[in-house]
């Protein structure tokens, strides 16, 4: 992984916004996307993925493994990796107050969503709607593009999606502690596009 990276993941938990408008700190000018794509991100995504119970869920998982070190990062996510059935450390992320509001999300989208999943400052995996195939993202474009970004929103190339097993597309996001105006994590959505007929109902 390159230094620069992990420099980014050592102190970017510490990157503040500036006071403005809740609607300004996410820019869609620059994105080239579909307007199906920018309507849903601006009309549905910006008005939950910011929930107190997302931020609270990351604020805790920022605190609770600040002195992780990337050694024990990727040692976890090896394990997570070559795991053949899911163990009680895997279920956890599925499990928790934060994972029940993604599914309840994805399941009010009728399943557009295919897949939702938030990660820590570190870019681990924090709570998902089903067990991903890694439990590391921060060496990802889905975290380096966002978070590592300094605040970027990416939008992934349409690909089959092992998880899922749907053609889909990803797209990611940072994700604000609006009380104390810090980045605080990211959150990616997959959308499953042989549903993207559900995209004009957005």
């Amino acid at each position: 992984m390159k230094k620069s990276v992990l420099i980014v993941m050592s102190f970017l938990c510490l990157l503040t916004i500036n006071a403005v408008e809740y609607n300004e700190i996410y820019d869609l000018s620059g994105i080239k996307a579909a307007v199906e794509i920018k309507n849903l991100i601006q009309n549905d995504l910006l008005k939950w993925i910011n929930d107190d119970t997302i931020i609270q869920a990351v604020n805790t998982a920022n605190k609770k493994n600040a002195s992780r070190t990337l050694d024990q990062i990727k040692a976890l996510d090896k394990e997570w990796i070559n795991t053949k059935e899911p163990t009680s450390f895997m279920k956890e992320f599925t499990t928790n107050r934060a994972s029940l509001f993604l599914i309840d999300k994805m399941n009010k989208s009728q399943m557009l969503f295919a897949e939702i999943f938030i990660t820590d400052f570190q870019g681990c995996i924090v709570a998902e709607t089903g067990i991903t195939s890694d439990f590391w993202q921060g060496d990802e474009d889905k975290f380096i593009k966002t978070y590592g970004a300094g605040g970027k929103i990416f939008i992934d190339k349409i690909k089959y999606d092992e998880s899922t097993k749907t053609s889909s597309m990803q797209i990611s996001l940072p994700l604000y502690d609006m009380k104390s105006k810090n980045m605080v994590g990211s959150i990616t959505i997959t959308l499953d596009m042989d549903k993207r007929s559900l995209l004009k109902k957005k």
